[in-house]
């Protein structure tokens, strides 16, 4: 298949006149004249244009993806050889893509009157990238009458030098390939009836080498840059696992026992540098160590992971009708410190088919009905290795020749396996022949010991120590999900697939939280992701100025409060989806519907606004905006820059009041489907065994109130989710 991608949505900025009106306003409403830093109002041309969302995130990324195989073998053994070409773009300015070049092998040995058998497979995979390390999104609010990105001659325009010309990172390439080999092996070995061994093996090795280089032509000369630097990374990942399992299953009276033992080795190594090279007089030997006049190691790797664990698990089948499941596992990772690598964990679940019931077997509704709940205990060990050490690493200064070190992490050995207790209980039934499948389930999840860095004070010399969080948090919700054959005919079809879920988040306990660090983050009771902000009372009519609740009554609602009791929730409500597939001869058309019931934080938060009056484009809506006294506005009046009192409390309002959070939900026309099948007698005529011509589309529709990029990233500046087209065949002959 083959197809693009853009934005789907760009946010409605200032045009120039209007961009002009505000900066003038701002600096009006803070007594200034414009000054050396205003170039915008004092130099660049005021009837100029740029369309910066355009510029920079405008273009059409393109996709091509190609793959074939050949299959084969006899009724005990089979193969498959498999090749694939993908190439993407992306929809910043410049000939940037990433191309991946692939292939897979699968082996299947498993004959019918033998005790031995086996699965083999591997796939390589080669990426080709050169696309942009920096994502340009973050621009897109440049004032609209900034100069032209290059001068006559081609070479970056710097004009004033007070713009951060985004055509710079264009200018700084970069290079990252990557070759991946994974490869697993699957051996089996009846012993006798009922008794077989089982051993899988995998290997795993990844080699990535990257060049980044800083040509002086990227950066303003007015930094008085005028050497290049590169830098050349290499990293190596090999990983090794085995294991060997022992089954055992027997008819136990009208029940079937299965009974399963075995035990998981892995060794994961990371190896790699970076070597920094400087002072380049010419930008075309870049690549050329030995044209550097200095060269420094700044970073190596070399990392060992190992994990080990031991497990076993009984499941008893009675009659079809009621299942029960006991797992153990003793668990050891070299993530942890000596005395607390090994932890133990366990489960155990049943169900109950009651439609297997003779007083429901041959009900003519209910044509199945199941019952099941689950508890469990598991860990987690995903944090960075050696946390428990002490650590240190090199300088970039040195003293009588010798490289300096300098601590860069704490030690804690005592942290120790992150807990997780699961509980589940669900019903599924189906109906008419499972013509109609509802599935319900409540899950609740206590999560303790999570691995998190313990925040520290600054005076320690370090932000954050690794540790266990002295929390329990607590994730519960309910899940709903439906199926149903609506149609079901020769020559028409139509199934409906829809699922909700109701998520909930608390924080159960957190032993002497108010002499915490957190005693102002978090709240007993109340959800992980409520803040406490200062409460927004809008803006003051007679002075323009964003006003805050005054709780503790310490002056005017202008002055910033002492107290944050303000409580916003930052999470979703609800998510889910619907699915529906619809076959007619020889259509098929599909389509998903996506729904989210969210709160975030809004566009004012990200990095790319500034307080409206300062340089920086801003949406249309900041123009009804307070100008005298009397005047209601959301907005308040115009500032120049963040020293004024007016740009410091948007500055407030920003990141703690209780308006930076807004209405986040949407609902999007994820995927469409369209395709037609060959006919049989074309089939017949073209010697093919199936054929099938179809088109896709991705994010194709969105119906939000967020007024920034995308209700998905928020105030993150980063590139939105694409909308993209496809179209495609497959054959087989």
């Amino acid at each position: 298949y083959s197809g693009f991608s853009k934005v789907s949505h760009f946010l409605n900025l200032l045009s120039t006149p209007q961009y002009l009106q505000m900066r003038r306003e701002g600096l009006r409403n803070d007594g200034m004249e414009p000054g050396f830093f205003d170039s915008d109002l004092t130099v660049w041309d005021s009837t100029r244009y740029t369309n910066w969302q355009k510029e920079l995130i405008g273009g059409t990324a393109h996709i091509t993806n190609a793959k074939a195989s050949v299959s084969g073998g006899t009724k005990d053994t089979q193969f498959l050889i498999g090749t694939g070409y993908l190439k993407q773009s992306t929809v910043f300015p410049g000939d940037y893509n990433d191309q991946k070049i692939s292939g897979h092998v699968n082996i299947n040995h498993n004959p019918s009157s033998g005790r031995f058998g086996l699965a083999f497979s591997t796939s390589y995979v080669y990426d080709n990238s050169n696309l942009l390390r920096n994502d340009l999104t973050r621009y897109i609010t440049l004032p609209p009458n900034t100069p032209n990105s290059f001068d006559e001659y081609g070479n970056l325009n710097w004009e004033n030098s007070t713009w951060q010309n985004p055509y710079a990172f264009l200018k700084r390439p970069y290079e990252g390939r990557t070759s991946n080999l994974i490869s697993s092996l699957a051996l089996k070995y009846t012993l006798m009836k009922g008794l077989t061994l089982k051993t899988s093996l995998g290997y795993s090795d990844t080699q990535i080498n990257e060049f980044s280089s800083f040509p002086t032509d990227s950066y303003d000369p007015g930094d008085g840059i005028t050497t290049g630097t590169s830098v050349f990374s290499d990293n190596s990942i090999r990983t090794w696992n085995i294991e060997p399992q022992i089954e055992y299953q027997v008819a136990v009276s009208k029940g079937v026992l299965n009974i399963l033992g075995g035990t998981t080795f892995l060794a994961n190594n990371r190896e790699g540098k970076d070597i920094e090279a400087s002072g380049f007089t010419n930008n075309a030997t870049l690549k050329n160590l030995m044209s550097a006049s200095r060269l420094r190691v700044s970073n190596t790797r070399d990392i060992d992971y190992r994990y080990t664990a031991l497990f076993g698990r009984i499941n008893f089948n009675w009659d079809r009708k009621y299942l029960l499941n006991l797992t153990a596992r003793r668990d050891g990772s070299s993530r942890f410190g000596p005395d607390n690598r090994f932890a133990s964990f366990g489960a155990v679940g049943a169900a109950w088919i009651f439609s297997n019931e003779n007083w429901l077997i041959d009900n003519a509704i209910l044509s199945f009905g199941k019952l099941r709940t689950s508890y469990g205990i598991t860990g987690s060990d995903q944090i960075g290795d050696y946390q428990y050490l002490d650590s240190y690493r090199a300088t970039s200064q040195t003293y009588q020749d010798m490289v300096g070190l300098v601590p860069s992490r704490l030690a804690n050995a005592a942290y120790s396996w992150e807990s997780n207790k699961k509980f589940e209980a669900g019903l599924e039934v189906g109906f008419l022949k499972n013509k109609i499948q509802l599935s319900v389930s409540w899950f609740r999840n206590r999560s303790s010991n999570q691995l998190v860095g313990l925040s520290l004070p600054g005076i320690t010399g370090f932000t954050s120590i690794q540790s266990n969080f002295p929390a329990t948090v607590q994730n519960e919700g309910l899940e709903l999900e439906w199926q149903s054959v609506n149609v079901n005919k020769q020559d028409f079809s139509w199934t409906t697939t829809a699922n909700i879920t109701l998520p909930q988040n608390k924080l159960i306990d957190y032993p002497n939280l108010a002499a915490s660090t957190y005693a102002n983050t978090y709240e007993v009771g109340k959800s992980l992701y409520v803040k406490k902000m200062y409460h927004y009372t809008g803006v003051d009519p007679q002075t323009g100025l964003i006003t805050f609740e005054d709780r503790n009554n310490n002056g005017s609602g202008t002055d910033y409060p002492t107290d944050l009791q303000a409580l916003k929730e930052i999470s979703q409500k609800y998510y889910g989806g619907v699915q529906n597939t619809i076959s007619f001869k020889g259509f098929q058309l599909s389509f998903f519907i996506q729904f989210v019931k969210q709160t975030g934080f809004s566009y004012i938060n990200s990095s790319a606004f500034v307080a409206p009056g300062r340089q920086g484009n801003q949406l249309t809506d900041v123009m009804n905006r307070w100008q005298k006294p009397g005047d209601v506005s959301a907005h308040q009046k115009f500032t120049s820059f963040y020293g004024s009192p007016a740009a410091g409390l948007y500055s407030t309002s920003t990141y703690a009041g209780d308006n930076s959070i807004t209405d986040a939900s949407f609902v999007r026309l994820q995927n469409v489907y369209l395709a037609w099948d060959f006919p049989q007698q074309l089939l017949n005529r073209l010697r093919l065994k199936s054929a099938r011509v179809y088109t896709q589309g991705q994010n194709l529709l969105m119906l939000t109130k967020y007024k920034g990029l995308s209700p998905e990233t928020q105030s993150q500046s980063v590139l939105p989710p694409l909308r993209t087209i496809t179209f495609g065949f497959q054959v087989s002959i």
